[in-house]
């Protein structure tokens, strides 16, 4: 069972602010992270969120996220790369 959730995740897949093929990028990055959790392998699920971030930063998929998108799930990313990594409490 991963040990967090992304409540926007949801939401901003039914509203449109991701759009494909960018939408189905990120959704296999974060199946992996919460998989390689469940599993234990914390140092892969942090991997994989990293590289969701680098998906997100990506020149080339701009306009395939709206800007108010991409700042909530680098926030809620960041986070949780922090909590996996043991940075904080």
């Amino acid at each position: 069972m991963p040990r967090t959730e992304f409540p926007e995740k949801r939401s901003n897949e039914a509203s449109g602010d991701i759009r494909e093929p960018l939408l189905h990028k990120l959704r296999n990055r974060l199946e992996q992270a919460e998989h390689h959790d469940s599993k234990g392998h914390g140092p892969q699920a942090v991997k994989s969120l990293n590289d969701l971030v680098k998906h997100l930063d990506m020149n080339s998929n701009r306009n395939q996220v709206s800007s108010d998108a991409k700042e909530t799930l680098d926030t809620e990313v960041q986070q949780l790369i922090s909590l996996w990594s043991g940075l904080t409490p």
